[in-house]
């Protein structure tokens, strides 16, 4: 899932990968955070993802430094809450 999004980037200036943890939604995920250049603009691509009993999410978010620094804290929030129920 980390590799989506890097054909859109024409050079990749900095990459954080953390270790997975327990997120408060119960599921076990990670997040990558990438900068890099998309045309002549530097842009941010983060990724979370997560899983639990087998089931599996991914979130794609894209954007510039400016959206990233106003949209991080949500993007946090809802990694940590997101979980997937099946009936």
């Amino acid at each position: 899932m980390c590799g989506a999004g890097l054909d859109k980037l024409s050079k990749v200036t900095g990459r954080i990968e953390p270790e997975p943890k327990w997120l408060s939604s119960g599921f076990k995920g990670s997040y990558m955070e990438r900068r890099g250049v998309a045309g002549d603009r530097d842009v941010v691509q983060w990724i979370a993802n997560g899983w639990s009993a087998g089931y599996y999410y991914s979130v794609n978010w894209t954007g510039t430094e400016l959206d990233f620094k106003t949209d991080r804290e949500k993007l946090d929030e809802l990694h940590n809450l997101l979980a997937i129920a099946a009936e």
